[in-house]
């Protein structure tokens, strides 16, 4: 069987100086994530993350600029042991909020997500984001390289 790559989007809103971050736990504890997920076939990059956004936050956004690209290739992180066949390229677009319902209004919430958080941007090195150093590179407001690769 060939092993596929996965395409993702995601989408990195910001309000004053916080991100909105999806909440998860598991048996790993909890963590944060960017709102997204998998790309259907016959979807546009553009599709995905509104669709993406209304199933996990229950908002309407406007997909802006595509601001990065990364990689995720299992076998190279801390979960390798049960996701070492797993390869995703994940599209991050700035998106903006076209709804302001609350977010419990979410339809399709991922597996263990169990909230929906505006988050300062100075308080992302004190919480375990996925992928963390796509947070050192947003809060550092420098314009960072589009394709930052296998990054954790």
């Amino acid at each position: 069987m060939m092993k596929k790559v996965r395409m993702a989007t995601k989408a990195i809103i910001r309000r004053d100086d916080q991100l909105l971050l999806i909440k998860f736990e598991d048996a790993h504890g909890v963590h944060y994530g960017f709102p997204g997920g998998g790309q259907e076939h016959g979807e546009t990059l553009h599709q995905a993350i509104i669709r993406e956004c209304l199933e996990e936050i229950g908002q309407d956004v406007e997909p802006l600029a595509l601001v990065y690209v990364r990689e995720y290739i299992g076998a190279n992180h801390e979960f390798a042991d049960h996701e070492s066949h797993f390869h995703q390229v994940e599209c991050y677009f700035e998106c903006r909020l076209l709804s302001e319902r609350p977010f419990d209004s979410a339809s399709v919430p991922d597996t263990n997500q169990i909230g929906v958080e505006w988050v300062p941007l100075d308080q992302l090195d004190h919480i375990l984001l996925v992928p963390q150093s796509l947070g050192r590179i947003i809060r550092s407001g420098e314009a960072g390289p589009v394709y930052v690769g296998d990054i954790i």
